[in-house]
């Protein structure tokens, strides 16, 4: 498993990249795919990717996060935990559920076999 160091720097541009999502949400067909836009995109040392969103679609406004990591894997259940904690996913955080692939039942969680990615949705209640 490759290691995960979420220290100061990585908490400030994560805090950054929310503020940029806040400011410029994300309408599906909208202009440019958020991952082809620096702006939306931030890497952790030892080859992680993060791509966050905040994402209109009809009905309801939600948190999107996508997460690679270099080389075939994907990221293990513990990284996304720690990763989604840090974008503000409610009930994220490493422990012995999240560690194991049992994420909170509001999170919306897919594989994607062609970005090669863990793809995490949360709607936003009273946004």
């Amino acid at each position: 498993m490759r290691p995960l160091v979420i220290d100061d720097v990585t908490r400030m541009h994560a805090a950054q990249l929310m503020q940029h999502a806040r400011r410029n949400i994300y309408r599906p067909g909208s202009g440019k795919v958020p991952g082809d836009d620096p702006n939306f995109v931030m890497h952790i040392e030892h080859g992680f990717r993060c791509v966050f969103t905040y994402t209109a679609v009809p009905g309801g406004l939600y948190r999107h996060l996508s997460v690679s990591v270099t080389g075939p894997k994907y990221p293990s259940p513990a990284a996304i935990a720690a990763i989604a904690e840090l974008f503000e996913f409610t009930g994220a955080g490493v422990n012995t559920q999240t560690a194991a692939g049992q994420f909170p039942p509001s999170w919306i969680l897919d594989r994607s076999e062609k970005e090669h990615c863990i793809v995490l949705a949360e709607e936003l209640k009273n946004a």
